[in-house]
């Protein structure tokens, strides 16, 4: 008898549970309050848009819209603390890449790659290198006899005008994706990712990794790769909270 109220002890106070439980309960509230609430919507007269019960029963309507979204993503919660890897997946701040970071980084990169074909093929139109301007990538022979004619406002190659504006584009977006990766890292949040927990301790500035137990020599070795460092007085790997610290957990992550 004592075995058993000890093991019911244990299972009542496990956080996996206790988080599972509280999360079903407030599921089932919001379903329940949904229901009753939804019973007694007022019902709109016909073909009168601007009439006052119109926009009560529009009212009455978006309260249980909004019910319902969260009630759906209470359960959402609920199955998380039972299933860990499910958790891991929707959260998109360490695994996943930041969709408009992504974004703006290809940008970048494209208009990089425009910037130096144009001050290659320029130099090229500059010392008459047909040769040399034709190995360029996307490169043709129209483009050179296009680059080659005084027609243009600035002559032959590309106008400064245009590699001026271009770079100015280049500087104005690598500000934005500077801000928007300091706003991912300033975001604080905490995952569990294949064993490991995952902190971003935003007031003390650091990333830090836990494990349920003292990893082999072989994780520590990634550990030291990536440049995560062993606190004994946080118990944690930790590194600077910032961008390339968010790239190198995803790395570490990956090559488990």
């Amino acid at each position: 008898m004592k075995q058993k109220s000890k093991k019911r002890k244990l299972h009542r106070h496990n956080p996996v549970t206790i988080g599972a439980a509280k999360n079903d309960k407030s599921a089932y509230g919001l379903h329940t309050r949904v229901k009753r609430k939804s019973s007694y919507v007022p019902m709109a007269p016909p073909n009168l848009i601007s009439h006052p019960a119109e926009k009560r029963h529009s009212r009455y309507k978006d309260r249980d819209h909004d019910l319902q979204e969260k009630s759906i993503e209470t359960s959402k919660k609920s199955g998380n603390y039972r299933n860990p890897s499910s958790a891991a997946k929707n959260n998109d701040a360490i695994l996943r890449e930041h969709p408009e970071v992504k974004k703006l980084a290809d940008k970048i990169e494209e208009l990089e790659s425009l910037q130096d074909f144009m001050k290659r093929a320029n130099k090229c139109v500059r010392y008459k290198d047909r040769k040399g301007f034709l190995k360029l990538p996307g490169a043709s022979e129209k483009q050179w006899q296009i680059l080659n004619t005084t027609a243009s406002i600035g002559g032959i190659g590309f106008a400064p005008s245009l590699l001026t504006n271009n770079s100015q584009k280049i500087r104005r977006l690598k500000t934005c994706l500077m801000e928007l990766r300091d706003k991912v890292t300033r975001t604080p949040g905490e995952y569990t990712i294949k064993g490991v927990r995952i902190l971003k301790n935003v007031e003390a500035k650091r990333l830090q990794l836990f494990f349920g137990e003292i990893p082999d020599d072989e994780i520590k070795t990634l550990l030291k790769k990536h440049r995560f460092r062993w606190s004994p007085r946080t118990g944690a790997w930790q590194r600077h909270l910032n961008y390339p610290g968010l790239n190198a957990v995803k790395e570490f992550l990956n090559s488990l």
